[in-house]
Parts: C-alpha cells; structure tokens; sequence
C-alpha cells in the first residue's frame, strides 16, 4: 500500500466511525420529540443520497483533495456547531434535521469522491 492511499484508508474509516456516531446520538436525542421527529431525521438521513450521481460528476471534474477538505471539513462543522446548540439548549429537533441533511449530503459527496480516487492511489 501507499502512503497516500494509506491516508485516504485511515480518513475513510474516520469518517465512517464519525458518521455512524452522529447518527447513533441524532437518533437518541431525537427520539426525545416523538415518531415524527424521528421519521423526518429519517428522511433527512436519506434524501441527500439521491444526490451521488450529482456528486459523481462533480468529483471528476474538481480537484479531489480539495474537495475532499471540504467535503470533511464541512461535516465537521456541521457536527461542531450542533454539539455547540446542543450544549446551550437551543438546538431541537429541527436543528438537528437540518443538521442531518447537510451531514448526508456531505457523506453523498464522499463515497463518489473515495471510489474514483481509489484507483489513482494503488499500484498495478
């Protein structure tokens, strides 16, 4: 293996580990506000997904590291700034839906991202 395919290895299972995480805790403390809390986190969970083949595109045609930064970068700040809401009592369901959409749409923005850069990273 690579150093850089390495690296792209070890971002790959962090940002699955963080990924799985947010929605473990968004689905807990959702589920303090009833079903319907949780279905609309449900579909905030899925519908950005329908956007991979958007992502795809966009992945060939960006530079990739770049848009991995932001892409993880993003999430990151997603996910900080709904622990800050969180922490103060402001946050409610509706954050955390709207929270879970942009975590989605990042997360449908990576899988394309890793799948096409694999190859590049990899000796023959």
């Amino acid at each position: 293996m690579t150093g850089p395919f390495r690296l792209l290895l070890a971002s790959r299972a962090a940002s699955a580990l963080a990924g799985g995480l947010f929605n473990v805790v968004a689905l807990w403390v959702v589920s303090r506000y009833g079903p319907a809390a949780v279905a609309w986190l449900g579909l905030a969970m899925t519908l950005p997904r329908l956007l991979s083949f958007v992502a795809g595109s966009l992945v060939d045609r960006a530079d990739r590291r770049r848009l991995l930064v932001v892409a993880e970068g993003g999430r990151a700040a997603v996910a900080l700034g709904l622990a800050a809401l969180l922490r103060g009592g402001v946050g409610g369901p509706g954050a955390l839906v709207a929270a879970e959409t942009l975590m989605a749409a990042g997360s449908s923005l990576f899988g394309p991202l890793v799948n096409a850069w694999t190859p590049e990273l990899v000796d023959p």
